[in-house]
Parts: structure tokens; sequence; C-alpha cells
């Protein structure tokens, strides 16, 4: 498990922005919420598939 800082979950957005076929809305929004969560104090976790619970 890795806790992502703002700058790694701007590169997400920016990647899925590339590599997405569109309707996700815009980057600016995306980056907005990010910002929000992080005032409030929230945590973003990049964890592989083995990590999450079965069921």
């Amino acid at each position: 498990m890795q806790i992502l800082n703002r700058e790694q979950l701007i590169d997400i957005l920016y990647g899925c922005a590339i590599l997405g076929t569109g309707g996700g809305g815009e980057l600016s929004e995306g980056i907005n919420y990010i910002d929000e969560a992080l005032a409030l104090g929230k945590t973003f976790k990049l964890v592989s598939a083995d990590e999450v619970p079965a069921g």
C-alpha cells in the first residue's frame, strides 16, 4: 500500500484524461475534488489487488 500525495493524484488524473475516451468531466473539477478531500484530512491509498479483501 502506498499513500498518494497531491502531485501523484494529479498525475493520475492527467493519465486518465489522456488515456480516457471522454465523458469524465473537466480536469480542473477533479483537481478541486482532490484539494477539498486533502483539506479535510482525507488520504488516498494505492493498493495492489492482493491487498483488497475478498467478498
